[in-house]
């Protein structure tokens, strides 16, 4: 006998909104960034009319034919044959869209969740639960999008929300100059995604106010583009439009930078359960309406029998409609997704055109039923596809850090890997290349022609499971850097299970001499070497050690260049006082920091030039200033920076480019070798902020000199032209090489010292 349910307007919207979302948050904004860049959201604004236009176009034929599918009125519009032949047309429109979802939803989950467990394995879990909620019926399906959307939906805003503040504004920028033709095309696939709408002219029947349903079909792909919207901003703004249009998953790339805290971070596991349970839904939904037009084209009373039979069918497409990802990828192109969509849409619809109404109404759903079970059994079964790559924590071993570097002579790379000790007693002055059994970590090293195979190499040298989930920072050695980071960040975006927080340093000296060096109050080098490098940042102003995303980033943006830290081991002769304290590891420095052009090393900034570089790009933490006392030879005071806040503006006036710094800062006195009246005599306190302002000046142009001596524009004066005068960055964007070099920036500094310390005598100060 047949299913008889129904549902409600409401669950109507829930079901095709879901259905969507789901596919769109999965891709996008990768297919609208590659031709509309930051305008993708542009895009996504055109996609919001354009598939509303298509849900309107493709509902309207419903309404006249109250009670029928388009099986059903197109056999009497066209004829048995022909109205038949059109009905196959949606089926197989059915059947492929819900492959491809089916195989988005496996390759998501083994790309990046469980890598050893068979696809069709995933797939069928999938595809058996949504056989069951579409064997149980229509009803069954809407009560299940009752409870799933408000989890999609909140996981999504979740995302965005906690995204918000890694963004950069900047990456947006500029807006709208590339004219509309990229925003056009960039509109085209979340535009075509609305296909998921041709799914209404089966489900109409079952809605039992039909003449709204048309009404609701279109408020809910608007919707869920609208939802789309927010999510091509933020992930733009965080990953950039470059590394956006090149992740085959940027919604799930975005939840793996996202970092809360040092122990929060890497969401995308949480995200990706409700999304896969939104996609349950879609596909059920495609199952449903594939089996209920086959039934009714062969003229059976009852469609579940189709179902298991589909959906073996449906398995087996999946599997074959497409060779990998980069094939999938491809069909969400818009050159092949426009033609497949305007064809699928066109063919039917044109046939059957001129018989649409403006539908109205209102439903209301009954019957409660089964649908945590679905839910359920979905859960237990996809929790079983981890088996195949189950890792036990204590058949592993967590590598802390990794250093790279390279044999001139061979090219081979060589890949440093520090690795923690559960059994060491503590004492990291026995860390080393060989070990010891009571260190608190140990390294080991090995060779290859790729830096993976190099790291995959050091696995015989360890009794258990290699880990990098754990891997905090990555140093290069000079010479590698010097020949290109390009094949390390390679691995080190690519890798899934490494960190999107991980932080390349680049060394001066050797990469294994610093791996294994012994650092006062810590046990293991790499953690020390992390948290020294966060802690220095807010205490010294040092060059802030950036995640490998942000360098990922810099190399994609014009007019913008890369600066890494600089970690260096320091001689015994400079850094021990003592024949005993000679004798151990030299301790480690980060203070300057290495200049990149494209992704080569040219040269070294010391530690006043990278102070110069924070003044000037607005990155200073705590700073400290050192300033001779008015009128008194030899004494010295200092000033600790509290804050300072710096804008930059290209100005053009014909050919000449130059730019304007405004800066000010606040601070207060920490101490002085002289006591100096700044109470009474108020020509001392403009005096101190005229010498702190030179030393800031003097920091600023040592650092500019230097960058330009070297060709490598790391203060990002060029992606500044090219955000805020784009008209202009055209005119010298081949030729900025040429006139970086050249430019000057006018500085107008301001400093307030507002605090003196508590301490007063005889209205000055100590």
């Amino acid at each position: 006998m047949s299913e008889e349910g129904q549902i409600a307007n409401r669950q109507l919207l829930f079901i095709l909104f879901t259905m969507r979302a789901t596919i769109a948050v999965a891709f996008l904004p990768v297919v609208t960034t590659g031709d509309a860049r930051q305008d993708a959201w542009a895009a996504g604004l055109v996609a919001v009319a354009g598939s509303a236009l298509i849900a309107k176009f493709i509902g309207s034929l419903g309404s006249r034919f109250q009670g029928k599918t388009v099986v059903e009125y197109g056999q009497e519009l066209l004829g048995g044959f022909l109205g038949k032949a059109v009905s196959l047309i949606y089926l197989w429109v059915f059947l492929f869209i819900a492959a491809v979802d089916v195989r988005v939803y496996g390759e998501i989950l083994i790309t990046g969740f469980i890598p050893e467990t068979p696809l069709i394995f995933v797939i069928s879990t999938m595809v058996i639960a949504s056989s069951y909620a579409a064997y149980k019926g229509i009803e069954v399906i809407g009560r299940s999008a009752d409870l799933i959307l408000p989890m999609f939906v909140t996981m999504v805003m979740t995302t965005l929300l906690v995204a918000v503040p890694s963004m950069d504004v900047g990456r947006l920028q500029p807006t709208l100059v590339r004219g509309i033709r990229p925003i056009l095309r960039g509109s085209i696939t979340p535009t075509c995604i609305a296909l998921q709408v041709m799914t209404l002219p089966i489900l109409m029947p079952r809605v039992k106010d039909q003449e709204r349903a048309t009404a609701t079909a279109v408020w809910a792909v608007a919707l869920a583009s609208l939802l789309l919207l927010p999510g091509s901003v933020v992930t733009i703004g965080v990953l950039g439009a470059d590394l956006a249009s090149r992740s085959v998953f940027p919604f799930f790339s975005l939840a793996r930078a996202i970092r809360l805290t040092e122990f929060l971070e890497r969401l995308e596991a949480l995200v990706v359960f409700p999304w896969g349970l939104g996609l349950f839904v879609g596909v059920s939904v495609y199952l449903y309406c594939g089996a209920k037009g086959l039934s009714q084209i062969f003229n059976l009373r009852d469609y579940r029998p189709l179902i298991p039979p589909m959906a073996a069918v449906w398995i087996a497409m999946s599997l074959q409609v497409s060779a990998d990802m980069f094939e999938l990828s491809r069909f969400f192109r818009p050159e092949v997704i426009g033609p497949f969509a305007l064809i699928l849409i066109g063919v039917p619809h044109g046939l059957l055109w001129g018989w649409k109404a403006w539908a109205k109404g209102e439903t209301k759903m009954s019957g409660r039923s089964r649908i945590m079970a679905i839910i359920l059994i979905w859960i237990l079964l996809i929790s079983t596809a981890g088996c195949w790559n189950r890792r036990e924590p204590e058949n592993l071993a967590h590598a802390l850090g990794i250093g790279f570097d390279i044999d001139d002579k061979t090219g081979l790379y060589k890949a440093y890997v520090q690795l923690s000790n559960p059994q060491g007693s503590g004492d990291s002055s026995q860390s080393s290349e060989k070990g010891s059994p009571s260190a608190p970590a140990w390294t080991v090293s090995a060779e290859g022609r790729t830096p993976y195979e190099a790291i995959f190499n050091t696995v015989p040298f360890v009794s258990r499971e290699l880990s990098v989930a754990h891997v905090g920072i990555v140093i290069i050695s000079e010479r590698l850097a010097q020949k290109g980071i390009g094949p390390i960040l390679d691995v080190l975006e690519r890798e899934r299970t490494l960190r999107t927080t991980i932080r390349p340093l680049v060394a001066k000296g050797d990469v294994g001499e610093l791996m294994t060096a012994s650092l006062p109050l810590e046990e293991v080098t790499s953690l020390g070497i992390s948290r020294g490098m966060s802690v220095a940042r807010l205490e010294r102003s040092i060059l802030p050690a950036k995640y490998v995303t942000e360098v990922i980033d810099t190399l994609a943006q014009p007019g913008k260049e890369p600066l890494l830290p600089e970690i260096e081991a320091l001689d015994n002769e400079d850094a021990a006082s003592s024949e005993k304290e000679a004798n151990q590891k030299p301790p480690l420095k980060a203070a300057g920091g290495a200049v990149f052009r494209s992704e080569h090393m040219v040269g070294w900034m010391d530690e006043r030039e990278i102070r110069g570089w924070s003044w000037l790009t607005n990155n200073v933490g705590k700073a400290i200033v050192v300033i001779d006392l008015p009128e008194r030879e030899g004494e010295y005071m200092t000033v600790i920076i509290s804050q300072a806040s710096s804008k930059l503006k290209a100005i053009v006036d014909g050919d000449d480019i130059r730019f304007e710094l405004k800066l000010s800062v606040d601070g207060r006195i920490e101490d002085q070798t002289a006591p100096i009246d700044l109470f009474e005599n108020r020509e001392n306190v403009a005096s101190m902020n005229r010498r702190i302002a030179t030393v800031i000046r003097n920091d600023i142009e040592k650092a500019l000199t230097k960058a330009q001596s070297l060709g490598s524009d790391v203060f990002g004066l060029g992606w500044l032209l090219y955000r805020t005068r784009y008209k202009d960055w055209l005119k010298v964007e081949d030729r900025w090489d040429e006139i970086f070099p050249l430019v000057s920036v006018d500085m107008d500094i301001r400093v307030d010292v507002r605090r003196s310390g508590l301490i007063t005598k005889g209205g000055a100060i100590w």
